[in-house]
């Protein structure tokens, strides 16, 4: 007879409390409530509601629910709001040069966005808050940069790599306080810009990204150190979520995908493929767990700025066993 740890790779641990990273096909013990849980299916991709205008190189900020994207290299300056359905049309952004190629984090009522590329070539410092109701200029960083990645949120934030076009990649972070941007000293090992980006001001994790990475680095406020290898070389990707539970999704690797992959706090998986092959598109970069994401925007075959929208949903289910 087969043991479960031979088909699923994994082993039943025993727990005090359910993970907030588990995986598919996960089961566990949980021991306060005397029940066995587990992932009951592999998560899958449905389409949700099309956004109004199509969008690549944008960013993205919130959660499955309640999203934001904002920019976009054929709506520079536009920006929209998901609520689990359908898209509703927001404010423009107030930057005078308004940009594609940018960053962003944060939740439907406090994200920002920062860095990007202003037309064919360069960058710009700039950032930009929005609050649930409309946008504000935000300080400006120390170091322009294009294809920059961000977590936290618009009063807590940290900025990653990007491109100093057609100069150097790279691995420097800032540090956003709610008004101005400080440089620090905690630089990544590894230049990247286009990369995947998610969690808070102090407990942050980048991976992948420009020129052909797959290295992952974790944050801890005071220092980065080397998590798991993605599977492959992967950029431009939707990405979003925390240390122990994030996700990866279409992007480069290395050319136009429609994979995806879910990181556990020790190593990526894959998981179900997205419907369409797609890059360069955002995603709800501060989702609390992988299990629950949406994608939006991006390029794909004949559609420079595409108005798709995909939600992966990753089911959960348990089991009360005899306490006896």
């Amino acid at each position: 007879m087969s043991k479960y740890n031979e088909l699923n790779g994994l082993k039943v641990r025993y727990l005090s409390a359910d993970p907030s990273n588990s995986q598919n096909g996960q089961v566990w013990y949980n021991s306060t409530n005397m029940r066995v849980a587990g992932v009951l299916g592999t998560g899958a991709w449905a389409s949700g509601g099309n956004m109004n205008t199509g969008a690549s190189s944008n960013a993205g900020f919130g959660i499955q629910t309640a999203a934001v994207s904002a920019g976009g290299n054929t709506r520079a300056g536009q920006s929209e709001e998901y609520n689990g359905s359908s898209w509703t049309s927001l404010p423009s952004m107030p930057r005078s040069a308004p940009a594609f190629i940018l960053g962003g984090c944060g939740v439907e009522t406090a994200g920002i966005t920062a860095g990007g590329m202003p037309g064919g070539q360069g960058q710009v410092a700039s950032s930009d808050e929005w609050n649930g109701s409309s946008w504000t200029s935000g300080g400006n960083m120390n170091t322009a940069r294009q294809g920059p990645r961000l977590f936290g949120t618009s009063a807590a934030a940290v900025v990653t790599g990007g491109r100093n076009d057609p100069g150097p990649i790279i691995n420097t972070i800032e540090l956003y306080n709610g008004s101005s941007w400080t440089a620090s000293p905690l630089n990544m090992s590894n230049a990247r810009y286009n990369h995947g980006a998610g969690g808070t001001y102090t407990a942050g994790i980048v991976f992948g990204g420009s020129p052909g990475l797959n290295q992952t680095e974790i944050y801890d406020g005071e220092g980065w150190t080397s998590g798991g290898n993605m599977p492959t070389s992967w950029n431009s990707m939707a990405s979003g979520g925390t240390q122990t539970s994030a996700m990866a999704a279409g992007g480069y690797n290395p050319s136009t995908t429609n994979n995806a992959a879910v990181y556990n706090g020790t190593s990526w998986a894959s998981i179900p493929n997205m419907a369409t092959s797609i890059s360069d598109l955002a995603g709800s970069s501060n989702t609390p767990t992988s299990g629950s994401f949406v994608a939006f925007g991006g390029a794909r075959s004949g559609v420079p700025g595409a108005t798709n929208t995909e939600e992966f949903t990753e089911p959960v289910g348990t089991g009360t066993i005899s306490s006896s």
